[in-house]
């Protein structure tokens, strides 16, 4: 990590806070990460502003003792060749293959913090709980690792309107010398006398029905009905005539919505994919080619094994996992694809992780299942499994986003029947897979009902060129119409 975005403060400046409580979420490499105080203390000053960009070091606020004096100059960090090496060793470490077993005990790990978690809320969303005696271990969190916000606490509220209470209740029965100041408090009563309705002043609804008021001297009362002399009223008569006053008439333009433009400007997650987008189309020569496959077979098997698979990699398997395999033996065939142009050098990596592109509320993730040349099947139903569930439930870790050498994208399931896709630098190549549908097709001279896909591969052409690309698709073709083979 060199830098982050911050995207949204969980206190403000003077908040007294404990050390493991959240203060901010950060944005890296599109993973929202929540910061906690290393310290307890008072926020003294934030400086760090939202959906602004900060390198490591920089200061964006001030934790210390309440009454504190803020230092004006704040020299950088003395040791600035050291904090160089920690990040290209942070680097290193992020970019090195994790082996199989490595990624099972990360795995584990993040498993076993999730269930030995505390509840996590932020200081607000306690603070307006405790308020309306709500009890915060029955809310359900919609934070970062399911962090309980006040957001979630006002949809209670809403849902319940009952439960709000009000910071000035009125207690009916309460004579009018304990109520101080406040006349919204004073229980009114009219009575009709002809014509005229005269306000019964000078006494107080209480339980025992009406009592004399008593009046006290220093009380803060304001008068509902003004007490004019012959005088005063003459006077005011005059001031009346003598000066008229018209209120201009205020007129509202109507506004049609339909009609009205929407500005939204690309912060955060947004922003980054859009960068990204635009940095490979414009370095990228990008060439298309695209091939039917035959998924009958795939379907027939599927529905064989699919109990035996389960049983022992406690996921289902999908199409996607025979696409898997079939990939990566092409892949192995042909590893020029799995290849990268950095630096005017190509560079053919020895490993193959695949990136499988998933789509979140916030955005588009491509998380990465690693070492696929040295897994099974169902070591790859399970991997791949274990990883969208992670994603799902959004506790993926950042080094699962890193280090793809191939990328496959899916629109199959939104009805899409094929398409181009942008390549995830820096990769140099992604398979677009389209949808699963029923098709004539003639067989040995017979016609038949028949699964079929569409694939399409979209390949930068400065590394590999449309023979290679094409040798590439058939390979795939071949294992894909002969499912068989991927199990072994």
């Amino acid at each position: 990590m060199t830098k982050g975005t911050i995207t949204k403060w969980f206190v403000t400046e003077g908040d007294c806070i404990k050390k493991g409580e959240p203060l901010l979420e950060v944005l890296v490499d599109l993973i929202s990460m929540v910061v906690e105080a290393e310290n307890s203390g008072t926020v003294l000053k934030i400086e760090g502003e939202i959906n602004k960009d900060y390198s490591v070091f920089d200061v964006i606020g001030y934790l210390g003792e309440e009454g504190e004096t803020i230092p004006i100059n704040i020299q950088k960090h003395s040791m600035i060749s050291e904090s160089k090496e920690s990040i290209h060793s942070e680097e290193k470490n992020v970019n090195e293959v994790l082996t199989d077993d490595a990624l099972k005990e990360k795995i584990e790990e993040r498993k076993a913090q999730l269930e030995n978690e505390k509840i996590r809320a932020t200081p607000a969303a306690r603070r307006l709980a405790k308020e309306q005696h709500i009890l915060i271990e029955e809310v359900l969190g919609t934070g970062p690792k399911g962090r309980i916000q006040e957001e979630d606490i006002l949809g209670i509220l809403q849902k319940n309107p009952e439960r709000i209470e009000s910071p000035n209740n009125v207690i009916i029965g309460t004579a009018l010398e304990e109520i101080i100041g406040d006349p919204k408090n004073i229980k009114r009563k009219y009575i009709k006398n002809g014509k005229k309705n005269h306000l019964v002043s000078g006494k107080t609804m209480t339980k025992r029905g009406l009592q004399p008021l008593e009046v006290k001297k220093n009380i803060d009362f304001v008068s509902f009905i003004e007490e004019y002399s012959e005088e005063q009223k003459n006077r005011k008569k005059e001031e009346n005539n003598s000066e008229i006053r018209i209120k201009p008439k205020t007129i509202k333009q109507k506004t049609n919505k339909q009609n009205e433009v929407i500005k939204k400007q690309l912060i955060g997650k947004e922003k980054i994919i859009a960068d990204r987008m635009i940095k490979s189309h414009l370095e990228t020569a990008v060439m298309t080619l695209s091939t039917e496959i035959d998924m009958t077979e795939i379907k027939t098997l599927r529905k064989k094994i699919s109990k035996k698979i389960e049983e022992e990699s406690k996921f289902r398997c999908t199409y996607t996992d025979f696409l898997l395999m079939a990939v990566t033996r092409a892949l192995k065939q042909y590893p020029i694809i799995n290849s990268s142009l950095i630096n005017n050098e190509i560079i053919t990596y020895p490993y193959i992780n695949i990136g499988l592109a998933v789509s979140m509320e916030q955005g588009l993730i491509i998380p990465v299942i690693r070492n696929t040349q040295d897994k099974n099947f169902v070591e790859m139903v399970k991997n791949r499994g274990t990883l969208l569930k992670a994603v799902k439930n959004n506790y993926i870790l950042p080094e699962e986003l890193k280090g793809s050498t191939f990328s496959i994208s899916n629109l199959g399931m939104y009805g899409i029947r094929e398409f181009s896709g942008i390549i995830n630098q820096p990769n140099s190549a992604i398979l677009c897979v389209g949808e699963v549908v029923s098709r004539m097709r003639l067989i040995h001279g017979e016609a038949q009902w028949r699964f079929v896909m569409n694939l399409s591969l979209s390949f930068d052409h400065r590394v590999s060129d449309g023979v290679m690309g094409a040798k590439f698709l058939k390979e795939i073709k071949g294992d894909m119409e002969n499912p068989a083979l991927l199990l072994f």
